[in-house]
């Protein structure tokens, strides 16, 4: 599960906590920029990498959005873990101790990360099985643009089984953070919409 980005461990914190500082001081002078890291997955023949070329943000701004995996997500008790674990489709495939290193990361990533936003909002697809189709559109999406770059299908089935056991232990744990919680249909359309208060 660490092998690839996403999963807690898997995420450059001091560069995530360095940038989020420069955003929240953006607004101090009006000549004031960032230089946002990006990502470019199509290096590595669709696993990815870090892009050499930051995109740069200039102030003033009103609103900061950050996308990304794991964020939100809030580390469980062992025995919550341990249960979440046995029960889970894709979770007891991997033995507890990797599960439990996920879980020990995520409580580092939390708690440096988790509480530098004013909301959150979580995507919370009606079923997992979307995130397969999604992923593969995605991709598809993009080698069309670049010449054909990119992970194959069977590759991306792969890619996403990586990420499935922290949506199966971790998505409740999102409301945590305040926010919304957006469940979306099989085409993307939004089904509900729940507001979480901040615990």
């Amino acid at each position: 599960m660490l092998q690839g980005r996403g999963p807690p461990g898997t995420h450059d914190i001091p560069l995530l906590k360095s940038v989020l500082s420069s955003v929240t001081k953006i607004n101090d002078s009006t000549t004031s920029s960032v230089h946002l890291p990006s990502f470019d997955k199509s290096q590595h023949s669709g696993f990815g990498d870090r892009s050499p070329n930051p995109v740069p943000l200039n102030g003033p701004i009103d609103i900061f959005i950050l996308e990304g995996w794991s964020l939100g997500f809030e580390p469980l008790q062992s025995d919550t873990l341990q249960q979440l674990h046995a029960q889970g489709r894709t979770a007891k495939k991997h033995p507890f101790s990797t599960i439990d290193q996920i879980n020990q990361n995520l409580i580092t990533f939390a708690g440096e990360i988790n509480h530098r936003f004013d909301t959150h909002i979580s995507i919370f697809p009606k079923s997992y099985d979307y995130v397969y189709k999604w992923r593969l559109q995605q991709e598809h999406h993009m080698k069309s643009g670049n010449g054909g770059m990119g992970m194959t299908d069977e590759e991306v089935e792969k890619f996403v089984d990586r990420y499935m056991p922290a949506y199966e232990l971790y998505k409740e744990t999102d409301g945590r953070c305040g926010g919304l919680r957006l469940v979306f249909g099989e085409e993307r359309e939004v089904l509900s919409v729940e507001e979480l208060s901040r615990r």
